[in-house]
């Protein structure tokens, strides 16, 4: 039940997110068809619908019938996604569910039914009623066991981590999901071999349950991870774009010229849909305001700054990034007394590999600008010149 809840929750969920965006439906429909198809099964429900037909068995026939729908869908959100992994079976998805789906029908057709036991429970009476289940379990294992392979070989490909961890929580889900089909199965199996169903150990049923509530919930988990992780990604982000604003906003203010396409308010960071393109530009004026600023600096006052931070006792990654803010304070200070270009400086030292390195970078360079020892090195250089 609980797992049944929170798939109607996640439909509800994602609902207006498909209606915006169409593309979008494939996946939601997944949701959806399973939702369905496994409340029809439940006995109220059932009971409704028998009521509702006048006749008991059909409520069956809708029940499994909308399990193959559910596969369908799963099988066509998958023949429209972008993974690099594709399964020939994809491209007979649609002949593959309407041969179960007329199959299921002609046999069920041929059950004789009646209102005084349990569908299922007739296996051990029925061939008919073996067949007709055991082809539906033969249904739902086909379905997961092309989905599992998808998902292996995309997880294995993927190279963004919340992608891949859903892709293998998607995998795994499939392989319970196949296991509860074949332990389905072979219960069917022996019962039926028996021709008794109390033959069946105590824990059968509970594990066959287990395996598919575990099955469920971590599709949901699976499908809710890569999104989650893109929200992830966006607040860090648009965080990034706000923390780097200071230092920006007083290299910028001392190097107006390095800035292109007007100066973005805080309303702006706030807001902008396009936040790569904001990081992206925001990287580019830092490092042509860096690039201005040391140029104001010769050679001799980039080592004494260098010799006195070391003196400090910083190293490596702390020692240069202290050394870049030194240097901008310096420079903001030569650049305000008008003194020219340094040509042996124009180059910078080096800057990040990729965007999030660069955005690394210059939040190093942030907080190391409030580092006593940079401003004692910036203040003691600053003296020695005047």
């Amino acid at each position: 039940m609980l797992v049944v809840a929170a798939l109607w929750l996640a439909i509800i969920w994602r609902l207006p997110s498909a209606i915006r965006h169409p593309g979008r439906l494939r996946l939601w429909f997944v949701y959806a068809s399973q939702a369905i198809a496994l409340t029809s099964g439940f006995p109220p429900v059932m009971d409704a619908m028998s009521r509702w037909q006048g006749l008991p068995g059909p409520a069956h026939l809708v029940k499994y019938l909308l399990g193959i729908i559910a596969c369908w869908a799963s099988l066509n959100w998958l023949a429209g996604t972008d993974f690099p992994v594709r399964s020939r079976w994809l491209a007979h998805r649609h002949l593959a569910t309407l041969a179960f789906g007329v199959l299921l029908t002609a046999i069920f057709v041929a059950i004789e039914t009646t209102p005084k036991t349990e569908f299922a429970l007739r296996a051990a009476e029925s061939p008919l009623v073996v067949a007709y289940l055991l082809i539906f379990d033969g249904c739902l294992a086909l379905t997961l066991v092309v989905g599992a392979a998808i998902y292996r070989s995309s997880a294995r490909m993927a190279s963004d981590a919340c992608v891949r961890a859903g892709l293998w929580l998607l995998y795994v889900h499939n392989i319970l999901g196949t296991i509860y089909a074949l332990t389905d199965s072979g219960v069917l199996t022996v019962d039926f071999l028996s021709r008794n169903s109390d033959t069946t150990p105590a824990w059968a049923y509970p594990t066959i349950a287990l395996f598919s509530n575990s099955a469920v919930l971590l599709a949901l988990v699976g499908l809710a991870i890569p999104p989650a992780g893109q929200t992830v990604a966006r607040l860090r982000d648009r965080y990034r774009l706000i923390a780097l604003r200071p230092i920006w906003h007083r290299l910028t203010s001392h190097a107006p010229e390095v800035v292109h396409l007007g100066r973005p308010r805080l309303r702006d960071d706030l807001t902008r849909p396009d936040l790569k393109m904001g990081l992206l530009r925001r990287t580019l004026e830092l490092h042509d305001a860096r690039l201005l600023l040391r140029s104001r600096l010769s050679p001799q006052e980039l080592q004494t700054i260098t010799d006195s931070l070391q003196a400090s006792g910083l190293e490596d990654a702390e020692l240069a990034s202290a050394v870049d803010a030194a240097t901008l304070r310096v420079g903001i200070a030569a650049l305000a007394q008008g003194r020219n270009h340094d040509q042996q400086l124009l180059a910078p030292a080096a800057g990040g590999q990729d965007l999030h390195s660069d955005v690394r970078l210059f939040l190093a360079i942030r907080r190391a600008d409030r580092s006593p020892a940079v401003a004692e090195a910036a203040r003691r250089l600053l003296q020695k010149d005047s």
